[in-house]
């Protein structure tokens, strides 16, 4: 009756370490999230570097003027 008893104990253990993974599941979807963000980040790094171009262009139009 006693070891019964003990293996009831354990797998209630058990239970509880399944519960551990589900929170460390959780915390593998934050992750992706955070990496989405930064994947928008270098969207708007790479609509600034086309501003960059254009004031480029627009100093090549300057020079020619000059000459």
């Amino acid at each position: 009756m006693g070891y019964e008893g003990k293996n009831i104990g354990d797998k209630d253990k058990n239970t509880a370490y399944k519960d551990k993974n589900t929170g460390d599941e959780d915390k593998h979807t934050a992750d992706k999230d955070k990496n989405t963000i930064y994947a928008d980040k270098n969207i708007i790094y790479e609509d600034k570097n086309t501003g960059t171009d254009g004031k480029n262009t627009g100093d090549e139009a300057y020079n020619f003027g000059r000459d």
